[in-house]
């Protein structure tokens, strides 16, 4: 791993650790099944890996990640 990659997955961490509890809790809300909520969380936290950078812009972050996990849910 390269010093940027690392520092983008440190920034990464620091964005949406405080968020997984709750996206992990309306994904099961969504699925109704453990397994389905874990693959969903993370299908999500891999398309937004790429979007560190936009991630740090959005104002109200949690509203805007359950936007995302129920586009991705519904897709």
């Amino acid at each position: 791993m390269t010093a940027s990659s690392d520092h983008q997955q440190q920034r990464f961490d620091a964005l949406l650790r405080p968020h997984l509890d709750a996206l992990y809790r309306t994904a099961y809300r969504f699925t109704g099944s453990a397994a389905d909520a874990e693959d969903l969380v993370q299908d999500v936290m891999v398309k937004l890996y790429p979007k560190t950078q936009e991630l740090r812009e959005v104002e109200d972050l949690q509203p805007w990640l359950n936007r995302v996990l129920y586009r991705r849910f519904v897709d």
